[in-house]
């Protein structure tokens, strides 16, 4: 580690010199886009908790008293944080807002388990008149839930691709907000599971809370990965790709309540289950590999450029790095902790809007080209600010 007395974290110089960054930009826009966004957060955030606030209280009414509470919502928490872990993991690289995260997993928690309690039982009580009551729950678990559930956890990515204007790109952010929307969404239905199985709480525990904990998220992965792949093309007609994922997610989901009315779990649970999981695993490393590879590569050209230092480029490529610079310049104090978060945040997004601009083959628009050159004013400006005396 540096001494006291030096001007840069570890990995991280003084600006490299001999650039001429014009003059600087106010970034009206950016600026304006984030109040826009922050304002849409909060909104969404209060429409969520309006659903988690009706819900909840429904699901624990029938709670014989507050050990039974406490011990349904500690048991539900067990998998809800191995799955935020997940979020984080996967996420590692370009971090997306927190703000953005929580409007994920209270929309999956609030608005998504409100809405679908509702219209999966109109429709559970419309059909027990026309096929008898054990027909309507069938048909509900295969028809109805993939459907309503499904569609309204990929609304809740929706909403943060239009509330986060544009701070989600890429099939990797989908799947990020994905997970987060699916972790909310099990952590809910949980509680009504324990509580309804309470006699059997521990197979059910071990059954939804270790063996099962990522059904929701995998199916909802479909539908965000179709999203963070539209959202790196141009045109209306790319958002037709989101029809497939939607429809993928629902059979998934439909396919795997198959094994709650067919009475052969644990052989659907080795044949469906354990290959999707596996086959989700291997997709999301390759997805971060891919991500990792594309800010290498973006910070490649910047480097060439001399916009950013080979230290910089090092210190960016290593999550330890990251925290360790980050942790140098909070002992700093003064602001640069912040300063050096959105240094290595900023360097990320310019990588990254590179590389799915080269990929893109089109040509780059007067927009991007701001962009970039405010994104490449605040590195600068991030950076004198850490080396400040």
């Amino acid at each position: 580690m540096p001494d006291a007395g030096s001007l840069a974290p570890p990995g991280t110089p003084a600006a490299p010199g001999g650039i001429d960054l014009g003059a600087p930009t106010p970034g009206r826009r950016a600026r304006e886009r984030s109040v826009t966004s922050t304002v849409l957060q909060l909104v969404a955030l209060a429409v969520a908790g309006a659903g988690l606030a009706w819900i909840v209280p429904r699901l624990l009414a029938g709670a014989t008293g507050p050990l039974q509470v406490t011990v349904v919502v500690l048991l539900a928490l067990v998998p809800f944080v191995g799955l935020v872990l997940a979020v984080k993991w996967i996420d590692a690289w370009e971090p997306e807002p927190r703000g953005l995260v929580l409007v994920a997993v209270t929309w999956g928690a609030g608005v998504a388990t409100a809405v679908a309690a509702v219209t999966n039982g109109a429709f559970q009580y419309a059909t027990s008149g026309v096929v008898g009551s054990e027909a309507a729950a069938t048909l509900t678990a295969l028809v109805s839930a993939p459907i309503t559930e499904e569609t309204l956890k990929g609304l809740g990515i929706v909403v943060v691709l239009l509330v986060g204007r544009g701070q989600l790109r890429g099939p990797v952010d989908g799947v990020v907000y994905a997970f987060a929307v699916g972790a909310g969404f099990a952590a809910v239905e949980n509680l009504q599971y324990f509580l309804t199985y309470w006699d059997n709480l521990t197979a059910v525990f071990i059954q939804r809370g270790l063996m099962t904990p990522m059904v929701h998220p995998m199916f909802t992965l479909c539908t965000g990965l179709a999203i963070g792949i539209a959202t790196n093309r141009r045109g209306p007609g790319r958002w037709w790709i989101v029809l497939p994922g939607w429809l993928a997610a629902i059979v998934l989901h439909a396919l795997w309540n198959l094994t709650a009315v067919s009475g052969n779990f644990s052989v659907l649970y080795l044949s469906f289950q354990v290959p999707l999981f596996g086959a989700v695993v291997l997709l999301v490393l390759w997805l971060r590999r891919r991500e990792k590879q594309a800010i290498r590569l973006g910070l490649r050209d910047y480097h060439r450029a001399g916009w950013i230092s080979t230290e910089e480029v090092t210190m960016i490529m290593s999550t330890r790095s990251r925290r360790d610079a980050v942790a140098w310049a909070g002992r700093r104090g003064g602001g640069r902790r912040e300063s050096m978060l959105d240094f290595q945040r900023t360097a990320v997004q310019l990588a990254l809007a590179r590389r799915r601009l080269l990929a893109s083959g089109e040509s780059v628009t007067d927009d991007e080209r701001a962009l970039e050159l405010a994104r490449l004013h605040r590195l600068t400006a991030d950076r004198e600010e850490i080396a400040r005396a």
